[in-house]
C-alpha cells in the first residue's frame, strides 16, 4: 500500500549513542551506528573514550578498516606487526588503521580524558576484534621517555637508596643514579664508575657538613 514502505528495506534515521560500555579491546565504547541500532550492512559508528591514563588492549580488527577522528584529548598508539611503531593524534587530527593492523591505542594525559569518533567497515564492531595478548604493552609518560619512576618520601636520599635502585636489563640489574624531578626520583641508567663517584661526593660533604656545624 502507498505510504507503507517501512518494509522495503532500512531507511533513514536520527539516533542517540547508546550507554557507554567497556568494550572487548580495553576501552569505553558509546555505539551509535550498527547493525543493531539501524540494520547498518557495512558501516559502524561509535564514540569511543579513554579515561586519563588508560591504554586499551593491543587488538586487531579482522578484514575491516577502521577511521578515527579525535575529538578531544590525545591518544598514542602503538601499531605495527610487532606493535614497534608509534604515533600520535590530538584534537582535530584523523587516523586511518588498516584492515588486520594489530595496534593498541593509549591516553597519553593524565588529568584529560580522549573521546574520538570511530567509523569502521563492520557493521557489528564487537565481532571483528582480535585480542593480541603477546603484543601487550605498558604505557606512561616516564616510560615513553626511557625513565623509571619512584616515589620519593624523604627529601634526602639515603645511600641505601642510591645503591638499590637499579633496573633490569638482557646484561642484568643495571645501577642507576637517581636525580631530582618535582618530588619523584627519576633514574637512568650510568656507568659503575661514575656510581662509586657519587655514592665518595655525597659521603665526603655529610662528613664536611657534620664537622663544620660541631661545636
Amino acid at each position: 500500500m502507498p505510504g507503507n514502505d517501512h518494509n522495503i528495506g532500512p531507511t533513514c534515521r536520527v539516533i542517540r549513542a547508546q550507554s557507554e560500555f567497556l568494550g572487548k579491546q580495553g576501552h569505553m565504547c558509546a555505539p551509535a551506528i550498527s547493525a543493531e541500532s539501524v540494520g547498518a550492512q557495512r558501516i559502524h559508528l561509535q564514540i569511543v573514550r579513554i579515561p586519563p591514563g588508560g591504554s586499551a588492549k593491543a587488538h586487531k580488527h579482522q578484514d575491516h578498516e577502521t577511521a578515527v577522528c579525535i575529538l578531544t584529548g590525545e591518544s598514542g598508539m602503538w601499531y605495527g606487526t610487532k606493535l614497534d611503531q608509534h604515533l600520535i593524534a590530538r584534537a582535530g587530527d584523523f587516523i586511518y588503521i588498516p584492515a588486520n593492523m594489530p595496534h593498541q591505542p593509549y591516553n597519553s594525559s593524565e588529568v584529560e580524558s580522549c573521546v574520538a569518533l570511530v567509523a569502521r567497515t563492520d557493521p557489528n564492531e564487537q565481532e571483528s576484534i582480535v585480542l593480541l595478548p603477546e603484543f601487550e604493552r605498558h604505557h606512561s609518560r616516564s616510560a615513553q621517555r626511557g625513565l623509571t619512576i619512584a616515589p620519593l618520601f624523604n627529601p634526602y636520599l639515603r645511600m641505601a637508596d642510591l645503591q638499590s635502585t637499579v633496573c633490569s636489563s638482557k646484561r642484568g640489574a643495571i645501577p642507576r643514579t637517581p636525580r631530582f624531578t618535582g618530588g619523584v626520583v627519576a633514574t637512568r641508567s650510568l656507568p659503575m664508575q661514575k656510581i662509586t663517584m657519587s655514592i665518595f661526593a655525597v659521603t665526603l660533604g655529610a662528613a664536611l657538613l657534620v664537622s663544620l656545624l660541631a661545636p
